[in-house]
């Protein structure tokens, strides 16, 4: 008898043990939960560097006849603040700060305040760094195109100038600051080793105002290169 009553208590104690066990694996697993949907619902702000700035509707100045300063290699930092899930899912490298360019519609200088994509819609700008841009009119100038002769002909050859076929001016169209810094145009001929008449396609290359090659990257140009008929005479011999 005594021995039945000794096993029955300690059954007792094992089950109180066990419940008691389930107990605080509950209220650890609820805590731990909680605190977790705690976090993910949790605001929190965080900063993002060198972050490209896309200008987007250029075509809205052009339809203006107006145009952007250089708007490449353009970067800003930017302070996020979301929840701390969204705020994870965030791609550092698909974050754009995008401007709208067909908000100003006149000539001048802006300070403008870029938005952010590539993140979700829950993501909140809490601070971004401003861009300055310049808008300007479009020049629209006819420049007359220079021949230049490298090279030397055939012994007994030289190269006719005066009888040279081709177009000898181009237009172009740029911004008012870079129209400045065209003033001319050129083709370039390689006469080595000529003796007769021939055809090329040459590139044309628009000069500053000191006589060196400008910068073209922002310019449109009526026509990128030109046909030219190149004369090739002999020189006279002597006692003709």
């Amino acid at each position: 008898m005594t021995e039945m009553k000794s096993n029955k208590k300690g059954t007792g104690r094992g089950f109180f043990s066990r419940s008691l066990l389930l107990i605080v694996s509950f209220v650890i697993a609820l805590v731990l939960w909680y605190m977790g949907t705690m976090q993910n619902q949790t605001q929190i702000a965080r900063i993002y560097s060198d972050i490209p700035v896309k200008f987007i509707n250029e075509d809205a100045l052009s339809d203006l006849s107006l145009t952007a300063q250089q708007l490449k290699n353009v970067k800003v930092d930017a302070v996020l603040k979301g929840y701390f899930s969204d705020m994870n899912e965030i791609n550092e490298e698909e974050l754009v700060a995008v401007i709208d360019l067909s908000e100003q519609r006149f000539p001048g200088k802006y300070t403008v305040t870029p938005s952010v994509a590539g993140c979700s819609a829950d993501i909140s700008v809490s601070r971004i760094g401003n861009v300055d841009i310049v808008i300007e009119k479009i020049i629209k100038k006819q420049l007359n195109i220079d021949i230049e002769i490298q090279g030397v002909p055939a012994d007994g050859y030289y190269i006719d100038k005066e009888n040279i076929h081709y177009q000898k001016t181009v237009d172009v169209t740029c911004g008012e600051s870079i129209s400045r810094n065209i003033a001319g145009a050129k083709i370039v001929i390689d006469a080595t080793g000529r003796k007769s008449d021939f055809d090329v396609n040459l590139n044309i290359i628009l000069l500053d105002p000191q006589g060196k090659e400008a910068d073209s990257s922002r310019v449109k140009l009526q026509q990128y290169s030109v046909s030219v008929r190149v004369a090739v005479a002999a020189y006279a011999q002597m006692g003709e």
